[in-house]
């Protein structure tokens, strides 16, 4: 197991007083904006919105305090739910075994593989073919490109229809 440190990502797994504190927190708001008559959505203070969660459910969380250095020392996380809320999750420790309560650091992902050195010798590849648009040029740059230039139609004076 790895060692905690201020500042790392981990999985937290919420147990069952982490669901009950979430969506009771998110049911109260809820019920006092309809109370109001006004839709949460539509309230101007933001209280926890976000979608229900369960037992065993998994989300990112920061280490924000070590209660010591050792992989077995708890610590307290800031729990990044799926809403625009957080949870403070408050003497938590590592387990690797996934029991709710808990927190494990990400697995790497073992289905990538090391990034290839560029060749020593890279093919050419061909210019893109040309536009057929109108050239991309400040109103300044067309005008010394080409002084007789309508800078917002393209329409050059020889061109112009005339009157």
């Amino acid at each position: 197991m790895t060692n905690p440190t201020i500042g790392r990502i981990v999985i937290y797994k919420l147990d069952q007083h982490d669901v009950n504190n979430v969506n009771g927190a998110r049911k109260k708001y809820e019920e006092h904006c309809l109370a109001s008559g006004i839709p949460p959505h539509e309230s101007v203070f933001k209280g926890p919105m976000g979608n229900t969660v369960e037992l065993g459910d998994e989300f990112p969380a920061m280490i924000v305090r070590c209660w010591g250095k050792e992989n077995t020392s708890s610590v307290n996380l800031r729990v990044f739910l799926d809403g625009n809320d957080t949870f403070w999750a408050m003497s938590k420790i590592q387990n690797d075994d996934g029991i709710p309560g808990s927190y494990r650091f990400p697995q790497v992902n073992s289905g990538f593989t090391e990034a290839k050195a560029a060749p020593s010798n890279p093919v050419p590849v061909a210019a893109p073919a040309a536009s057929h648009s109108r050239p991309n040029l400040s109103p300044s740059k067309a005008r010394a490109a080409k002084p007789d230039t309508n800078v917002a139609s393209g329409v050059t004076t020889s061109d112009a229809p005339k009157e």
